[in-house]
């Protein structure tokens, strides 16, 4: 195990690997206690191989500590240190970022929304127009002030009538709506 962790601190790759795959469970218990921002399994990786390198560059037997518990230690501070970054008011900006192989799939998805919004409004506005030939010129002025956030006083008074005869139009609007949207 020795002759493992000082070829790593020499930098030898293969060892560094062994050294990961051998403390792989240490990097699966930290992933399930954080959580970094767009990592996914290649960046949890790499972040694990640089930690086992700088501690295999660092070990000293000397302090008692097992060379798991080190490397345990080391990985730890290094993700809190990512989200720090992560954190830190001048990057809040970052939290926004998206990875430039996603941008593809984001648009697709956007045109695909569009297209499917564009034909739900033209059909809402087929609706609309064959509901709002269902009201009497009444409840027609009284549903184009319900549109603009008129209240009943202020209809009654637009329209010069009573205000109970605006909340039965009114009354009658939501009716027929109710029946529309069923068909």
């Amino acid at each position: 195990m020795a002759s493992l962790i000082s070829a790593a601190a020499a930098g030898d790759s293969v060892a560094i690997e062994r050294l990961c795959y051998q403390y792989r469970p240490v990097l699966h218990h930290l992933r399930q206690l954080y959580w970094l921002r767009l990592y996914d399994d290649d960046n949890w990786e790499q972040e694990a191989r640089w930690a086992c390198y700088l501690a295999a560059k660092e070990y000293d037997t000397r302090y008692h500590l097992t060379f798991g518990r080190f490397y345990q230690t080391r990985l730890k501070h290094r993700i809190i240190t990512l989200l720090r970054r992560q954190f830190a008011v001048k990057r809040r900006c970052d939290q926004y970022a998206v990875r430039y192989r996603n941008l593809e799939n984001i648009a697709d998805r956007h045109r695909s929304l569009q297209q499917t919004e564009t034909m739900a409004m033209a059909t809402l506005k087929a609706d609309i127009a064959l509901y709002y030939e269902q009201l009497s010129k009444f409840e027609r002025q009284v549903f184009y002030c319900i549109l603009h956030y008129h209240s009943n006083a202020e209809i009654a008074q637009h329209l010069a009538c009573l205000e109970d005869q605006v909340y039965g139009a009114a009354s009658r609007c939501r009716l027929k709506m109710r029946l529309y949207m069923t068909l």
